[in-house]
């Protein structure tokens, strides 16, 4: 006997190239029930695509920009402590080439990119070690949250 329901949950959506780009489920396979929480992520997911991320084809959910710098990171799985329906918008960080990069140059790649999607309607989101710990690359900043303000609009 096939449950409907179950078998709704754990749909995959296909981008307009073809591609299996968003999975119905945050990274731990936790199945995300709500349809509005959904929507939202897939047109987070077709935003961030417009602003020239990619979505990884390992990771159903992740994005990512490469830059002359390093790669930015847009995650849309949710985390341990913050499941993605709790917190339904990107959360954003950066690697760099250079493994010796500056704190400054990092702050100002990772600032530069959470003000275009902020600007784009993405409502990205830093980890909260990045704002809160007195070592976080954002601690002190107003201007970047590690709460996203697209949670009281979706739910």
């Amino acid at each position: 006997m096939v449950n409907i329901f179950e078998t709704q949950i754990l749909i995959t959506y296909i981008s307009p190239m073809g591609q299996a780009r968003m999975k119905r489920e945050d990274k731990f396979g936790r199945p995300i029930y709500s349809e509005k929480v959904w929507q939202h992520l897939v047109a987070l997911g077709n935003r961030l695509e417009s602003l020239g991320y990619i979505a990884s084809t390992k990771s159903p959910n992740l994005f990512y920009r490469r830059t002359d710098k390093g790669t930015l990171y847009a995650d849309l799985r949710g985390t341990e402590e913050v499941a993605i329906w709790d917190e339904p918008c990107p959360m954003i960080y950066f690697y760099p080439t250079d493994a010796n990069m500056p704190d400054d140059e990092k702050r100002k790649i990772l600032k530069s990119e959470f003000i275009k999607l902020k600007s784009n309607r993405c409502e990205p989101r830093v980890s909260y070690m990045e704002v809160m710990e007195p070592d976080g690359l954002f601690f002190g900043d107003e201007e970047i949250d590690c709460d996203c303000t697209s949670k009281s609009t979706v739910q």
